[in-house]
């Protein structure tokens, strides 16, 4: 996974070029951006079919409202932004629970964490980019694993399966490399706030 670099000049090209016709330049802003889009989704609802629709949503929005880009941000945090949006439509159009579960109070707290957040597309951007980087640190059965598990769905049980290892110990396999992710990330963080 090689972290995207932003290039505006090369937005700004691609942007011009759909507002002109251009199909393949709106794919290769797609493309371009994607898992930036799909990462900040999952983490946002927590499930892949979720995130993935979504982001076919985003996706569809932006290419809408290219032609009220204003280009004042990079163009993945006006995908950002959009994302976000999308996310609180998501959670708000849900039908109320009429049984009060664990699920629906934290929800509903993340909701309103969404809604009052001064949110930030930038640092949610930095935020992707340093996971990118600390998921590119580890070493390929890592790699491997978290891609199994996150990114295809595959299960606990059937991963152990595969590598000839129990369940649990796949479990507390993904814990430590959450926590190793979490040291990483925040480490990079505040190694790019120092500067």
């Amino acid at each position: 996974m090689e972290p995207f670099v932003q290039n505006q000049t090369s937005d700004d090209n691609l942007i011009a070029n759909v507002r002109s016709g251009s199909v393949e330049a709106f794919e290769q802003i797609v493309r371009a951006n994607q898992r930036l889009v799909r990462t900040f989704l999952v983490r946002q609802v927590g499930d892949q079919q979720v995130a993935d629709d979504l982001a076919q949503d985003v996706f569809i929005a932006a290419y809408r409202g290219l032609a009220r880009y204003r280009g004042t941000g990079t163009l993945s945090s006006w995908l950002l932004g959009i994302a976000r949006n999308h996310v609180l439509m998501h959670f708000r159009s849900r039908p109320p629970s009429t049984v009060l579960s664990l699920d629906s109070v934290l929800e509903g707290l993340h909701l309103k964490s969404l809604e009052e957040s001064g949110f930030d597309a930038a640092v949610e951007e930095q935020r992707v980019d340093a996971l990118r980087s600390c998921i590119q640190s580890l070493d390929p059965v890592q790699r491997d694993l978290l891609a199994r598990f996150y990114y295809r769905s595959e299960g606990a049980e059937e991963i152990g399966r595969s590598i000839g290892k129990r369940a649990g110990a796949i479990r507390m396999l993904l814990m430590r490399l959450r926590k190793q992710l979490r040291t990483c990330i925040e480490s990079k963080l505040r190694v790019g706030d120092e500067t």
